[in-house]
Formats: C-alpha cells, structure tokens, sequence
C-alpha cells in the first residue's frame, strides 16, 4: 500500500514536469502538487444555481408587507368615509327635521342650521375618503397576490389580475 501511493506521488510530480520539459525553449521549473485537502477545507460546490430572472431576494416578502398595509390603510379609510357619510346623512335629515318645526311653529327662521352645514361638510369630506380608499383596496391586494406568486414560483408570472375582498 504505502509503495503504492508513492509511486503515484512520483507520478503525479513527474507528469508535469515531463510536460513542461517538452514545451521548446521552456525551463525546467519545479512544480509543487496541490496541498491535501483537510476535514475543515470544504469542496467547491460543483455548480450554482442562478436565481430565475427578475427574482430580487426579499422582494416577495416586501411586497406581501407592503400589500398588507395598503390594504389596511384602504380599509380604515373606508370606514371612516362611510362613517362621515352615514353621519352627514343623519344631520342633514335631522336638519330638514327642525327645519320643518321652525317654519309651522316661528314662520320662517332668519339663521341657517348649523345642523344642516355640518351634515353638508361631513357629506364632502366623507364621500372622497371612501371612493379613494379603492383603489388602495385594489393595488394593496394585487400586491399581496402577487408577492404570494412569487414565493410560489420563484419569480413573478404574469396572470391576470384578481380582485378578492
């Protein structure tokens, strides 16, 4: 055994070398044999996967989350823009109420009904809020579905666009 594996290192060395003494006008130059591998040396992986195209590490993760807080934030703005709305409807009926009392009883009332203008205000405020909290719905969703394609399939595919409340 131990004849063996000398004779292959005298191989392993003299092979080079023989080889670099035929290469004209080359001189000859002693080559060392590559160090042993040790327990802790660990081998080169053979190959490396290359990540499918348009794939960003944590960018799937960074969508999901910023698909969640958009659709949060959509949510909390349409109640409160139903909220103002429903309010302002009341007022506004509440107004007309009073309204109706002040003529039969007083004739006709000289100031305007301060019911009546905060019905109105909270009518234009809410209205907007609810109607621009959809398209926060809409693109914090399609966010979200996307991200989950992504950590399905590795890379984002393209499919068309769902809505799901």
């Amino acid at each position: 055994m131990r004849r063996s594996i000398s004779v292959l290192v005298l191989v392993s060395w003299l092979i080079p070398q023989l080889a670099h003494a035929q290469q004209p006008g080359a001189a000859a130059v002693p080559v060392e044999p590559a160090p042993a591998a040790t327990d802790r040396d660990e081998a080169p992986p053979r190959y490396t996967a290359l990540p499918a195209p348009g794939y960003e590490p944590g960018k799937a993760d960074r969508l999901i989350r910023t698909g969640r807080g958009l659709t949060i934030g959509g949510g909390v703005m349409l109640g409160v823009g139903a909220a103002l709305f429903i309010t302002g409807i009341g007022l506004v009926a509440a107004s007309v109420n009073e309204d109706q009392q002040c003529i039969h009883d007083r004739g006709s009332c000289g100031d305007p009904n301060p019911l009546f203008a905060g019905g109105v205000t909270a009518l234009a405020i809410g209205v907007p809020i609810a109607l621009g909290s959809i398209p926060l719905l809409i693109v914090g969703r399609y966010k979200v579905h996307k991200g989950e394609r992504m950590h399905v399939g590795g890379y984002a595919t393209a499919s068309p666009l769902q809505i799901r409340f």
